[in-house]
């Protein structure tokens, strides 16, 4: 178990590997990430796009939904938090109301000191009299851990209501992850994705390790091929069953199948749902079609159980049959990070890098017999890629039959 910083040209791929699955994140090197906290100024007001623009030196303009500006008006300068970043174009998405990802809960500083429990009721009172003093509201999907950690966020918010917080503060998916973890190591390929945990470590006084370990053994302990592999994939097998997943625009749609008792299989693909949304950080609408004709309310329940902790709502059956819902669209999904979309194949190819992380994985430490990669005939960038590492004895051929996301190794 552990948190992997991967390191690609673009940004750091980060991969939490848990006993309930897999979560990741990605930090974009070129522009200030989900959640960091930007001073701003609304410079501009367009009604027709139901926002503001906001101006944030030196990153440019972003742009401020009425509904999360908190009553501000053109001239105003304030406290900003990039709600979702850039992607097809579009600005990044800011935010007055601040959010801070936390464990066992979410703190919302918007001055209502209220307390939302996503699933059991408990400690309320001790909850109800935390954020009556720091006059925060919190969303609580795990209350003894929430109420445990809650002390470490203190330091956080008093430097934050003091105005003591260094500005901008970016960032980085780990920050994310290790917060909802409470904690927990960092593993490495090189020591410089460490730097930056110490900016965490004092505004969270969180028990954070960083360890490096050779980029070999790093690709197989993550194992990165089959998380690729995962993310790229649009059958998803589960006991009993498969998933059959196709994205259009802003709507991902999951068909349920397989041969077992339609509401056993329906209660078995939950998992296997949740883990494919939280995997490839599905936004937007996503429908469900599970199986049989049925409507399945026990299937709804569990959902909404397993995806409330991400923001989701369970907006209900269709006349049809579908289960609607709806996720948060804070950035770009994995697969469209780690991959690009070639008109000429009509389909997202894994990028450059990516490919040749798994080619290393799969290599082994010493070997003094030829080895024979074989990689189709469109991917020859992955040649210029593999220099960097001098592999002596991997000898590239091209072989249009093997399928531009996949490659091929002889012994």
């Amino acid at each position: 178990m552990g948190i992997y910083r991967i390191p690609f040209s673009f940004g750091i791929w980060e991969v939490e590997k848990t006993p309930f699955g897999v979560e990741t994140l990605f930090t974009p090197l070129e522009e200030p990430p989900v959640y960091s906290l930007l001073v701003g100024k609304v410079i501009r007001r367009e009604p027709t796009l139901e926002g503001f623009f906001v101006e944030v030196p030196p990153f440019g303009d972003f742009f401020l939904p009425f509904k999360h500006s908190k009553n501000l008006k053109v001239g105003d300068t304030a406290l900003f938090q990039i709600a979702r970043e850039s992607f097809e174009g579009k600005p990044s998405l800011v935010s007055a109301n601040i959010f801070i990802p936390f464990c066992g809960c979410s703190i919302v500083l918007n001055d209502k000191s209220k307390v939302y429990f996503l699933e059991e009721k408990r400690f309320f009172k001790e909850f109800k009299n935390w954020t009556s003093r720091w006059k925060v509201s919190l969303n609580v999907y795990n209350p003894p851990l929430c109420l445990k950690h809650l002390p470490l966020a203190e330091h956080f918010l008093s430097l934050l209501r003091k105005g003591k917080l260094k500005l901008p503060l970016l960032w980085k998916g780990v920050y994310t992850l290790l917060l909802k973890s409470c904690g927990g190591k960092v593993i490495v390929p090189s020591k410089d994705l460490c730097n930056g945990l110490k900016t965490l470590k004092e505004l969270f006084p969180l028990d954070i390790q960083c360890e490096e370990k050779g980029l070999k053994r790093f690709l197989r302990e993550v194992e990165i091929s089959k998380l690729a592999t995962a993310v790229f994939e649009k059958k998803v097998p589960f006991n009993g069953g498969f998933l059959l997943i196709s994205t259009a625009g802003g709507i991902t749609t999951i068909d349920i199948n397989g041969y077992w008792n339609k509401s056993e299989l329906n209660r078995n693909a939950v998992n296997a749902v949740v883990n494919y949304l939280k995997l490839n950080q599905i936004g937007g609408t996503v429908i469900i079609d599970p199986a049989g004709l049925k409507k399945d309310n026990n299937l709804k329940q569990e959902l909404k159980k397993h995806l409330a902790p991400l923001g989701c709502k369970i907006l209900g059956y269709t006349n049809g049959g579908l289960l609607e819902l709806i996720c948060p669209r804070r950035s770009p999904s994995i697969k469209e990070r780690l991959g690009s979309y070639n008109s000429v194949c009509g389909t997202i190819l894994k990028r450059d890098q990516l490919m040749v992380y798994e080619i290393l994985e799969k290599l082994p430490d010493i070997y003094t017999e030829e080895i024979i990669l074989k990689i189709n005939p469109l991917r020859r960038e992955i040649e210029e890629e593999l220099r960097k590492f001098t592999l002596t004895n991997l000898k590239i051929r091209f072989d249009w039959n093997i399928p531009l996301n996949n490659f091929s190794l002889e012994f």
